[in-house]
């Protein structure tokens, strides 16, 4: 089938193979007397044959793009803080992943020039961890995790409808375990605040100007329990 029309079939299903010069550059840092680690890279990729994934609402094709760019800067950290047992780290991620204005134009006149599905320009990251004696024998954990995206379009032909707006996903996770971990008890929560969002959107089949799109997940909690032996 092509993408879009789910009903046409297409007899060759071949595509060339994805190539990649990937170049990067960065520097690692160890400072505050080596309690905090600190990177940073410079990246430039640039895809030939580009395999671009797209689902037409009933299955997924392969359509090659002869050029696709991918360059950025990409930093992370991690630094064990003067409280004793708390270590937080993060990173953040500048990334320009587009087709050049010279991409041919199928799937809709959207390609040239334009972004990549999926790709924010800017994912942001940070995450605390933090560990005590609850009692002579027992200690509990703590932990908190967030991500932030920005902006980005869920469909492979871009069509602004598809667009989804930035948004935060919160994990957290509280544990108690003995000193030798032989059991332990976590009590948990995925996206704590309950934010919706698209991870693909797509033309509904059949129904012209109608679309779909598969979400993520809702907010999952529960507990879970682990010994060894």
């Amino acid at each position: 089938v092509t993408p879009g029309v789910a009903t046409t079939p297409v007899l060759d299903t071949s595509f060339a193979q994805e190539m990649v010069d990937s170049y990067e550059i960065g520097v690692k840092n160890t400072l505050l007397d080596r309690s905090l680690l600190l990177n940073g890279t410079v990246f430039y990729q640039e895809y030939k044959d580009f395999q671009l994934n797209a689902f037409n609402g009933l299955v997924f094709t392969v359509a090659s793009v002869p050029k696709v760019i991918s360059k950025g800067v990409d930093t992370d950290f991690l630094w064990f803080t003067p409280v004793d047992g708390l270590a937080v780290n993060g990173g953040v991620t500048y990334a320009e992943t587009y087709y050049p204005t010279s991409t041919p134009a199928f799937l809709g006149a959207r390609l040239p020039g334009s972004r990549l599905s999926l790709a924010p320009l800017w994912s942001v990251s940070a995450a605390a961890t933090y560990e005590h004696p609850v009692t002579e024998n027992l200690i509990g954990r703590a932990a908190i995790n967030a991500k932030y995206v920005s902006s980005y379009n869920t469909g492979s032909d871009l069509n602004p409808v598809k667009n989804q707006n930035g948004f935060t996903l919160v994990n957290a996770r509280l544990g108690l375990s003995p000193q030798d971990k032989k059991w332990q008890a976590e009590l948990w929560a995925q996206n704590l605040f309950d934010v919706r969002y698209k991870q693909v959107a797509f033309d509904a089949v059949f129904q012209t100007g109608s679309y779909d799109a598969f979400m993520g997940l809702p907010r999952t909690y529960g507990v879970t329990l682990r010994y060894t032996y």
